[in-house]
């Protein structure tokens, strides 16, 4: 009887000790849905809808005389986890937010350089955005336009000149 009873126990003690791993398991290593991570302190996640790619399309005039242009998006939201808000009302309220856009994109994306140009692309892997994204910035005397597009938008130097 008591041969039986420890056995038993033994077999109690060692299915606790595999759920237990199990539940570790999932707590730490398994990724979480949800929130994606937060990059430095950007609490944002930037949502887009593509659309066919061509011409790039005007979107938004900032203030200090640049245009943001899009291309392979229909549309493109800012998602602060409260709501989700258009970009163009976001630039209304906070004309800084492509800034740290950028800036959070030359932190851990991926930057190539053209003459007068940078490229920011984030491929969808920083929990940064939904599907992907690339953004021009130009950097010439004439030209500091921005162009935003999905990971397709096809981007060179020219745009900048």
């Amino acid at each position: 009887m008591k041969d039986k009873l420890n056995k038993v126990l033994t077999v109690i003690i060692i299915i606790l000790i595999i759920i237990i791993g199990i539940i570790i398991v999932f707590k730490y290593f398994v990724k979480k849905e949800g929130k994606p991570p937060v990059i430095i302190d950007f609490a944002y996640e930037i949502e887009t809808e593509k659309a066919s790619c061509g011409k790039n399309n005007s979107y938004y005039k900032l203030e200090d005389g640049r245009t943001i242009y899009t291309n392979c998006l229909k549309e493109i939201n800012i998602n602060d986890f409260k709501e989700v808000r258009s970009l163009k009302d976001t630039l209304k309220d906070d004309e800084n937010i492509i800034e740290r856009i950028i800036n959070a994109l030359n932190e851990h994306g991926e930057v190539q350089e053209y003459f007068k140009a940078k490229i920011y692309i984030d491929e969808g892997e920083l929990g940064f955005s939904n599907e992907g994204l690339k953004i021009l910035v130009c950097d010439s005397s004439k030209n500091k336009n921005i162009y935003i597009g999905s990971l397709e938008a096809d981007f060179n130097k020219d745009m900048c000149e």
